[in-house]
C-alpha cells in the first residue's frame, strides 16, 4: 500500500480494510474465477511496476454492475500508488473514437460541455451569460428512455447523430414500433444504416478524412484532425449540417469554420487548449482524486464491495453463460461477409461431441440460434463468447435487455443459455 495514504486518507484506508476483512480468497476465486496466486501475482506487478495503467474495456463499462467494478478499479490504484504517479492511473476503454470528446461536449444528459454538473446553477448561469439564452434543462432521456416515450407518442420526432437502433436492440426492445410513431425521423450518418431507411429524411455526414476537428483520445487529450479529401457526394461535416438546420429554423449557429468552434469550446472549456498543447494536466487528476478521498468514495461503497454481487444465478435448463465481445479492429457494421463463430471451451465441446466449424442450437427463453462453434482453449468451461458486432443477426434476441443504474445504458452482455446439436 502507499505508505503516504494512511496520513492523508486514514478513514478511507480504515474504510476499506474493515469493509475487505470479511472475504477470502476461496469466496474471491469463486466469483471471479481467478485463483489466490493470480490474484497476488497482479498486485506484486502493479506495486512494482515504474509505470502501470489498469485499462478497462468497454464491455465492463457497459456491464450491470460496470461503473460499481470501475470504482473498486481506481481504489485499487490509490492503494497501490498508481492514480496520481506520472505515467500511471486508470484508463476506460470506449468502443468508437471520440466518444470521450461527445460526452465533454455535453451529449450525456447530466452533463454540460466539459463534464459540468447540468444540476449545478451557477454553471448553469455561466452557460446562459455565454451563449445569450436560456438552457433546456428537463433532464434529457437515455436512448432507451427515448425509445419508450416515442412508443408512448410523448416523443414526436427524433434527430439521430451516427446511431442506428433498430441494428443494436433485440426486437422485444420494441425500437421498429417506436420509429414508427414518430411523426419525424432524422438520421445523420456516412452510410444508409437498417434505421435510416425507415427514416423521413437522411443527412449524409463526411468521415473523419474529409473534415477538420478535433478528437479526444482514451488520456484525454485533444487531437488535431486535418483533412484529407474533400467530402464525397453531398455529404458535409456535422457542423456545417447543423449550422444549415439552424438557418432553416431561423435560430442560426454560424461558424466560419471548425477552429471558431474550437475556439468557443476553449473559452468555455479552458483545459481544452492546454490539452492541445500538452499533456493532460497533472492537477486536473490531483483534484479529483483528493475529492474522491474526502468523503467521494462513500457513494455507492456498501454495494461496490458486497460479497457475491455480479454473480449471475445458476440455471440447471440454461447451464452455460452467453457473453457478447468486442474483436480487435471490428466494431462496425459493414463487414460481415465472413463467419462469425461461437467460441467454447474444448472440455464442452467434447462434452457435446462438436468440433471446429460444427453447427449447433444456442437457446434461451426468448429463442433460439443456429451458429457454427470454434473450440478455445482461452474461454472458461461453462462460458460461451460471440463477437457483438455480429450479434445483429439473430444472436441478440437471445439477450434480456436492462439498464445499468448509474449510467442509464442499455445492458445485454450477458444471458444464460443451453446448447442442442443439430
Amino acid at each position: 500500500m502507499d505508505p503516504s495514504l494512511s496520513g492523508k486518507a486514514s478513514e478511507y484506508v480504515e474504510r476499506l480494510r474493515a469493509t475487505t476483512a470479511g472475504y477470502s480468497y476461496a469466496e474471491l476465486e469463486r466469483t471471479t474465477a481467478v485463483s489466490e496466486s493470480q490474484l497476488r501475482d497482479t498486485v506484486r506487478l502493479l506495486v512494482k511496476a515504474e509505470r502501470a495503467v489498469l485499462i478497462a474495456g468497454e464491455a465492463l463499462a457497459r456491464s450491470k454492475d460496470g461503473p460499481l467494478d470501475l470504482m473498486n478499479l481506481y481504489d485499487l490504484a490509490i492503494l497501490t500508488g498508481r492514480m496520481e504517479r506520472e505515467g500511471c492511473g486508470v484508463n476506460v476503454l470506449c468502443q468508437a473514437a471520440n466518444e470521450q470528446g461527445v460526452v465533454e461536449m455535453g451529449a450525456a444528459p447530466e452533463y454540460l460541455p466539459g463534464l459540468k454538473d447540468a444540476k449545478d446553477p451557477e454553471i448553469v448561469h455561466q452557460f446562459v451569460s455565454a451563449w445569450k439564452d436560456e438552457l433546456a434543462m428537463d433532464g434529457g432521456c437515455s436512448l432507451l428512455e427515448m425509445i419508450e416515450k416515442a412508443k408512448k407518442g410523448e416523443i414526436k420526432a427524433l434527430y439521430l447523430i451516427g446511431v442506428d437502433p433498430l441494428s443494436i436492440f433485440p426486437d422485444s426492445v420494441g425500437v421498429r414500433e417506436a420509429l414508427s410513431r414518430l411523426d419525424l425521423l432524422v438520421c445523420q450518418d456516412l452510410f444508409l444504416t437498417a434505421t435510416g431507411r425507415l427514416s423521413h429524411l437522411v443527412l449524409p455526414a463526411c468521415s473523419f478524412a474529409e473534415k477538420d476537428g478535433t478528437f479526444t483520445n482514451q488520456e484525454g487529450r485533444v487531437q488535431k484532425v486535418n483533412k484529407a479529401i474533400e467530402p464525397v457526394g453531398e455529404s458535409k461535416s456535422d457542423w456545417e449540417i447543423f449550422s444549415e438546420i439552424s438557418r432553416e429554423l431561423n435560430y442560426p449557429l454560424e461558424y466560419a469554420d471548425a477552429q471558431e468552434i474550437f475556439s468557443e469550446i476553449s473559452t468555455l472549456i479552458p483545459f481544452y487548449r492546454r490539452r492541445l498543447a500538452a499533456d493532460v494536466q497533472k492537477k486536473e487528476r490531483q483534484v479529483y482524486v483528493e475529492k474522491y478521498l474526502s468523503g467521494g468514495y462513500l457513494q455507492d461503497f456498501e454495494p461496490r464491495y458486497q460479497k457475491d454481487r455480479g454473480v449471475m444465478n445458476a440455471d440447471r435448463a440454461y447451464p452455460f453463460t452467453l457473453v457478447l465481445g468486442s474483436m480487435l479492429f471490428h466494431s462496425g457494421g459493414l463487414s460481415h461477409r465472413s463467419d462469425a463463430r461461437l467460441q467454447i471451451n474444448p472440455n464442452d465441446a467434447a462434452a457435446l461431441s462438436v468440433q471446429e466449424g460444427q453447427r449447433i442450437w444456442v437457446c434461451s427463453p426468448r429463442g433460439r440460434v443456429e451458429v457454427k462453434v470454434s473450440p478455445n482453449p482461452k474461454i472458461p468451461e461453462k462460458t460461451l463468447y460471440f463477437p457483438e458486432p455480429f450479434a445483429r443477426f439473430g444472436m441478440k434476441e437471445l439477450f434480456a435487455v436492462e439498464t445499468v443504474p448509474l449510467s442509464r445504458v442499455p445492458y445485454f452482455k450477458a444471458t444464460n443459455v443451453a446448447l442442442e446439436r443439430i
